[in-house]
């Protein structure tokens, strides 16, 4: 299930949870799964033709927005005295976001767990090494002064962790499943964001 609401284990039908968010969860055990990290990318298309040697040379391309996850700390990562983006497209879905700049709508801050399967297509390309931990919030600070926003400095870093019920033991089925789960996350940390290199083995002309 793929779903916002948390999962209550005495009442749902589950017997483990991978969730995106602060941790510190009352009444079930956690376990870090990885960090995830934000930075700009955008369609192999829209780089054609313009130079982006720099992070200044984003000037004058649409940004694409996220509620919760500010452009502003990246900007300043990279050396932007920048103001938060208050116009342009904004979602509240990040998948949403990251397809947008797939299809060449801007450039998207995107966190490395949604990026990084577009990456090694070649359906994006990541710009600059430039990146910052992923924070949340609960709405983006450009969305008015008439709502209360979180400053970014104070927002809590976001993980993924698992999520398990407080019993005695697990089973071996479920212990075989976090052994796998472990090691795809490790993988997957572990492998390059560019587009793997197609290398074509010719037959030795050997006599």
């Amino acid at each position: 299930m793929s779903s916002n609401a948390l999962v209550d284990f005495a009442r749902d039908a589950v017997d483990v949870c991978i969730r995106w968010g602060p941790g510190a969860y009352a009444g079930v055990r956690t376990e870090l799964l990885m960090d995830d990290v934000l930075f700009p990318v955008l369609s192999p298309e829209l780089c054609t033709g313009r130079r982006l040697a720099a992070p200044a040379d984003l000037a004058g391309l649409p940004l694409l927005r996220a509620e919760g996850e500010d452009w502003t700390p990246w900007f300043r990562a990279a050396g932007l005295d920048w103001p938060e983006p208050a116009s342009g497209l904004m979602m509240s879905d990040s998948g949403l976001v990251l397809q947008a700049a797939i299809e060449g709508r801007g450039v998207a801050l995107a966190r490395r767990s949604l990026a990084a399967l577009a990456l090694r297509a070649g359906k994006l390309v990541r710009p600059y090494d430039i990146e910052i931990p992923a924070v949340f919030g609960p709405q983006n600070a450009a969305r008015g002064a008439n709502e209360a926003a979180v400053p970014v400095d104070r927002r809590p870093r976001w993980r993924y962790w698992v999520v398990l019920p407080e019993r005695a033991a697990d089973t071996p089925l479920l212990q075989s499943f976090l052994e796998w789960l472990r090691a795809e996350t490790a993988a997957d940390l572990a492998a390059p964001l560019e587009p793997a290199s197609h290398v074509i083995d010719l037959p030795s002309r050997g006599g």
